[in-house]
């Protein structure tokens, strides 16, 4: 078992509050942002975690004009300080600026607001600062406003955005250990078990291809471009061009429809499942069937007496499901 999932939020408070303070009072080396990356990679609770520490202490530095404490010390060895005072002074001062910090996280830092759907539910979100976020199918976010950025964390499902402009504030979504920036922008962002799909219908985004490995981040622009980012370490992942009617049908949803172009009977019924609990069973020779149109994603009885019509298929409701079968 991964010890990692087994952290409360209070300690990972405490290990974001140790890299903040830490990367206040000097630049981080190249081994340490290596690790800092590696660390907001492993879970998505961190990034949320680093970025409420970053906004505390950027407020404290408002609030107060005082003189870090590794300047101040001991005044005997001031004149002469020996390397290993200094790093004990500075670990010192990092170790006592992380325990304020998180303190202070606890009592006043905002909290993150989670929205969820269950099945064959979609939700529109409005959010405090304009945007809007409509949640698909069994989906969820947590969302996290600071001072300075916009965190939105996928930890389920799909969700399609609309963001409002606020140049001096980044629209961060992060999931699966990528973050996807975004300013006045319309985009969509799919998790499922094989990767991450980030499609964008509006603007631009600029998405990091590997936070864990440090690969430099890169632009996706609108006119009906995707990107399948899998979970394989690809150091390249796949782009992929759509057309305006491919992304009117991938984001069908938003108007709680469903738009099939030659697709299989299989795969109609997997997509089906995802918005009912009623399943649509059918056999082998059936599945391979193809099928096109625009169907209501929560009437999977009406999608199987359409196709039953045009495919010569026989429909009948039993207590396992909605049997599909030849007539043959």
């Amino acid at each position: 078992m991964d010890m990692r999932a087994k952290l409360t939020s209070a300690e990972i408070d405490r290990i974001a509050a140790n890299w903040a303070a830490r990367e206040d009072l000097r630049p981080l080396d190249p081994g340490e942002e290596q690790a800092l990356d590696a660390w907001l990679a492993e879970d998505s609770r961190h990034l949320g975690a680093y970025g409420k520490a970053r906004a505390v202490l950027e407020r404290a530095e408002k609030l107060h004009d005082e003189t870090p404490i590794a300047d101040t010390i001991n005044d005997a060895d001031e004149a002469h300080p020996t390397r290993r005072r200094v790093m004990v002074s500075m670990a010192a001062s990092v170790a006592a600026m992380a325990a304020g910090v998180a303190i202070f996280m606890r009592n006043t830092a905002p909290a993150e607001k989670h929205f969820s759907t269950g099945r064959g539910e979609i939700r529109s979100v409005p959010l405090e600062d304009g945007s809007t976020v409509m949640l698909n199918t069994a989906s969820e976010i947590a969302v996290l406003f600071l001072p300075e950025q916009r965190i939105i964390r996928l930890l389920a499902g799909e969700a399609f955005f609309q963001v409002a402009k606020d140049a001096a504030r980044p629209f961060l979504v992060q999931s699966a250990g990528r973050i996807v920036q975004a300013v006045g922008t319309a985009f969509s962002v799919r998790r499922t078990n094989e990767g991450l799909g980030v499609m964008v219908r509006e603007g631009r985004i600029r998405y990091e291809r590997h936070m864990d490995t440090g690969t430099s981040s890169a632009l996706l622009f609108a006119n009906a471009e995707t990107e399948i980012l899998d979970y394989q370490g690809n150091a390249q992942p796949a782009l992929q061009h759509r057309s305006g009617a491919e992304m009117d049908r991938m984001l069908a949803w938003l108007d709680d429809k469903i738009v099939f172009d030659e697709t299989t009977l299989g795969e109609a019924a997997a997509e089906f499942h995802r918005y009912n609990e009623t399943p649509l069973l059918m056999t082998p020779e059936v599945r391979k069937l193809r099928v096109s149109g625009r169907y209501s994603a929560g009437d999977p009885e009406a999608f199987a007496q359409a196709i039953a019509v045009i495919l010569d298929l026989k429909v009948e409701r039993t207590a396992q499901g909605i049997e599909i079968s030849s007539k043959k």
